[in-house]
Parts: C-alpha cells; sequence; structure tokens
C-alpha cells in the first residue's frame, strides 16, 4: 500500500476478506518469507471471529488489531523487505522521495532494494528494485495481449551516465549496447497488459470502477521514482565516470490476480468470427504504463507479480544484474568516454558546481 492521499488501496474492512478468500481461495495473508516460494493458493483462509469486528468496545480488542493488521499491507512489506535481501537486510520500507516536478510533494515507495557494482572509485552500476505492495481483497484482472517483444528494450529504465553510446557512428541506448533485447525478460515476453478491472459484491458481483484508478496512481508513483532515479541530486558533478542506475519497477500482489484475452476462431473478417473471453489464474503479468513528466510522456513496464512468485522474479533481476555489469565491463572504455562527453556538455551549460577544492 502507499500511504498517499489518492491511494486507497490498503482502505479495506477486514470483513470484507473472509467470503472472497473462501471464494477463491487464494489469499496468501499469513505466509512467511521462507513459505512464499510455495503455492498456497488451495489453503482456505482462516475465518475471522465475527463478533469482533462489531467494534462494540471502548477501543480495538487485540484479536480486531490482529485481523485489522492481517488485511492490510503492512505484514506484506515487511515480508517483501526479508525476501529482497535475506542474508544482510539493507531493503528500506516506506521510502520518501522528493517530487521531481512538485517540491512540495513527497512521493512513498513501499519497499526499496539497491545493490552497487563498483568499477572505480567513481564507477558504478546499481540495481534498484522498487516494490508497491497491495494486499487485494478482490481478485485483479489483466487485459493481454500480444505484443513485439524486440520494442520492450526501450521500456528498459535506466538514469545516470551515459545515457547513449556510440557504437560505428551510431549513438545507441545502453541497453541495445549490451544487446538486452537477447536476454532481458521484457525482450522476451509473448504477452504484455495494459488494462486491468476489479471487482466488488453488491446484490452480486460486479466491476468495481473506482479500485483500478488508485491503482494505476501507485504505479504512477513507483514509475516516476523509477524513470527520474532515487538518489539524490548531487552538489557538483564528476567530470568522469561511469554512474549507471537500473531500475525495476514491480507491484506486488497478496491476493489472486488473473489474465483475460480475448481469442477469436476463424471467419471471413477477424471482428466477425466467433469470440471467446479466457480467464485464467496468474503469477506474473508485464504491465505497460505511461506517465508524463514535464512536456514529455514516458512508456514504462512493471512487473506485476504475486507474494509467492517475487522469488522467482528476484533470481530473474539478480542475473540479468549480472548481464549489465560483465557488458559494461566487457566495453568500459567506450562507455567511459560516452559518460565524460555527456558530463563534459552538462558542466558546460548547467549550474551545477565543480568538486569543492580541498582545504
Amino acid at each position: 500500500h502507499t500511504r498517499y492521499w489518492r491511494d486507497w488501496s490498503s482502505d479495506v474492512c477486514s470483513s470484507d476478506l473472509v467470503q472472497p478468500a473462501l471464494r477463491f481461495g487464494n489469499l496468501n495473508s499469513g505466509s512467511s518469507s521462507e513459505e512464499m516460494a510455495e503455492d498456497t493458493r488451495d489453503k482456505p483462509a482462516t475465518p475471522i471471529n465475527t463478533e469482533h469486528q462489531k467494534g462494540t468496545g471502548p477501543h480495538p480488542s487485540a484479536e480486531e488489531i490482529s485481523a485489522l493488521v492481517k488485511s492490510s499491507g503492512y505484514l506484506l512489506e515487511g515480508r517483501i523487505a526479508r525476501v529482497l535481501n535475506p542474508h544482510c537486510p539493507t531493503a528500506q520500507t516506506n521510502v520518501l522521495h522528493k517530487h521531481p516536478t512538485e517540491p512540495n510533494r513527497l512521493v512513498e515507495i513501499d519497499v526499496e532494494d539497491h545493490y552497487s557494482e563498483w568499477f572505480e572509485p567513481n564507477s558504478y552500476l546499481r540495481r534498484s528494485v522498487l516494490v508497491e505492495c497491495k494486499n487485494n481483497s478482490q481478485p485483479v484482472a489483466f487485459f493481454t495481449r500480444s505484443c513485439e517483444a524486440a520494442y520492450n528494450i526501450y521500456r528498459i529504465t535506466y538514469t545516470g551516465f551515459p545515457r547513449l553510446v556510440e557504437v560505428s557512428g551510431q549513438n545507441l541506448i545502453v541497453p541495445h549496447r549490451l544487446m538486452a533485447e537477447r536476454w532481458h525478460h521484457y525482450c522476451l515476453t509473448k504477452e504484455v497488459a495494459a488494462q486491468l478491472c476489479t471487482f466488488k459484491r453488491s446484490k452480486g458481483w460486479e466491476l468495481d470502477n473506482d479500485k483500478p484508478n488508485h491503482y494505476r496512481s501507485s504505479m504512477s508513483d513507483l514509475c516516476l521514482i523509477a524513470a527520474t532515479g532515487t538518489q539524490p541530486r548531487p552538489s557538483h558533478l564528476t567530470a568522469s565516470g561511469i554512474e549507471l542506475e537500473i531500475a525495476y519497477p514491480v507491484m506486488v500482489f497478496q491476493g489472486p490476480i488473473y489474465t483475460v484475452r480475448e481469442e477469436f476462431e476463424p471467419g471471413p473478417f477477424r471482428i466477425t468470427g466467433r469470440r471467446e473471453v479466457v480467464v485464467e489464474p496468474a503469477a506474473h503479468v508485464q504491465f505497460q504504463h505511461t506517465i508524463r513528466l514535464a512536456d514529455r510522456e514516458i512508456n514504462m513496464q512493471v512487473d506485476i507479480v504475486t507474494e509467492t512468485e517475487f522469488p522467482r522474479l528476484l533470481n530473474t533481476i539478480a542475473a540479468e544484474r549480472q548481464k549489465f555489469v560483465s557488458g559494461v565491463r566487457e566495453h568500459y572504455d567506450v562507455f567511459m568516454q560516452a559518460a565524460a562527453s555527456e558530463k563534459q556538455q552538462i558542466l558546460r551549460r548547467s549550474p551545477y558546481s565543480q568538486p569543492p577544492a580541498p582545504e
């Protein structure tokens, strides 16, 4: 969840969780970090004592507090942080960032984890995993479609220096120079989603038209920080050195998620052929999301995963980090030259100060 005025995704009454959990049988609210890789979807939800949900006392009882905490995203954040770095817990929860274009606004990220590979004292590659945690009381359905995966290379998010690397007279983005289209999971997927829906119970089940906006709002904040970098603007800019940050925006759902796709049977025209809607349980969906920053739009990709799938995604990210590092090492001089050239251009026209002289 995000404690931010536009995000109500954690504003869920615990009494709303019991029947949907029994109906869909896929809530993992009590799992520990060691159990996260196991499939617990068939385990029934633990019933809550309804006598304590009435709130008749002057303050909530211990059982009521326990039920409310379990129905929120607080415990999920802690479990995700432990899975991010189980042996040396450096993952941080509830990290505040300054909004890049609105100085009076702070953006909170539920969980962050960073790992830096240093090439020299002033050259590094930093891998950042930024996570929003969602305790969805109802299933979330993502509408998937086939995609040209090679174009997703432009959705790989990185900041710092260099932005471009020259090869045979052409300026290429860093992922292109490292041929990430061959190994990055954005570029290997066959389907992506760009729409979602969720549900609520009234007289019967119906679509909830408000909740998707809250999820998208959280996703926008997540992408905003990933696209602008997690490190504060330095007081000065070094004249040389590789300073790259590769960011992975991730949204983890504690409850069930589904994919929805439309299949067509052969007909004289695609639009007139027989159509069928296929709904399937999912563990990982790649969601394409666009944010606006100042006067430009940034197209990004967000990994949507269940809590049990999150450790497997981390394994994928770890393998890709090594690919980035080995690629930069292989072309180190080219990257150093590109970074130095970009920094010199900025120093000539920006208010960055030179490094302070030693006293």
